[in-house]
């Protein structure tokens, strides 16, 4: 005779999980990065920490960028169990740097590492190291940095063609707005930057590329030296501006 059986389950234990996102210019943004990785950290039951944000190009060694060697840092003082990042080229440019960084994270402290491109855990379900992760990440690092090279190696390519058959390169003359120009057309920016908001703030306020604000920014400090920054009632009463 077999009992009906009351079967309780367990709540699976809550993994501690940090983001780590890397873009190379204040042109682009994290935002496609960090939506992915989130995602995946609802769905699978990570707690996400805190969200760490280069704005850099990944030429530089990743443990002399801010955020990653905040990162780091936050790794060794606090119980993190998993770093989430979008693909393998966030940790680094070159396959050196790339290898080291996850050398760091998973043999030396002991965290599992989730590279979302390729839906791969340095870990198995069961908490074990997976043992094909270090020989497939060498390979994606060194694909990376081959793909780079040949990109960086097409565009030198292509300049010296340009230049060769006489094309001027860069921005055509006459296009660069000046000062006087830049602040009449991004008053709100200016009025925002004025009351002390930061640029991306700025930029999400205003509805503009953090590159603009950047501009405009300097453009503040240019009119300053020879006064030409708007007066606060000229800023009155602008509506919000997108481009």
């Amino acid at each position: 005779m077999v009992l009906n059986q009351l079967i309780i389950k367990t709540p699976s234990k809550v993994k501690k999980g940090i983001i780590y996102t890397r873009v190379s210019t204040d042109r682009q943004n994290t935002d496609r990065q960090q939506s992915e990785l989130l995602t995946y950290a609802k769905n699978n039951g990570i707690e996400v920490m805190q969200i760490f944000e280069d704005v850099t190009s990944g030429k530089g060694k990743a443990k002399k960028r801010v955020a990653a060697k905040a990162m780091f840092s936050f790794i060794e003082s606090n119980k993190v169990d998993i770093v989430l990042v979008s693909e393998i080229s966030r940790l680094g440019r070159s396959a050196m740097d790339v290898q080291k960084n996850i050398d760091s994270i998973v043999y030396q402290l002991g965290k599992e590492l989730f590279i979302y491109q390729q839906g791969m855990s340095s870990h198995t379900k069961k908490g074990t190291l997976n043992s094909t992760f270090k020989l497939i990440t060498d390979v994606l690092a060194n694909v990376a940095q081959m793909e780079t090279e040949i990109l960086s190696e097409r565009i030198r390519s292509g300049q010296a063609e340009a230049k060769r058959k006489g094309k001027k390169l860069g921005r055509k003359v006459g296009t660069v707005k000046s000062t006087t120009t830049l602040l009449s057309q991004y008053k709100p920016v200016v009025k925002q930057l004025r009351n002390g908001q930061s640029i991306r703030n700025t930029a999400a306020i205003c509805g503009v590329s953090n590159s603009t604000v950047v501009k405009v920014k300097g453009a503040i400090k240019a009119a300053k030296a020879v006064n030409l920054e708007p007066k606060e009632n000229e800023l009155k009463g602008q509506k919000k501006l997108s481009l």
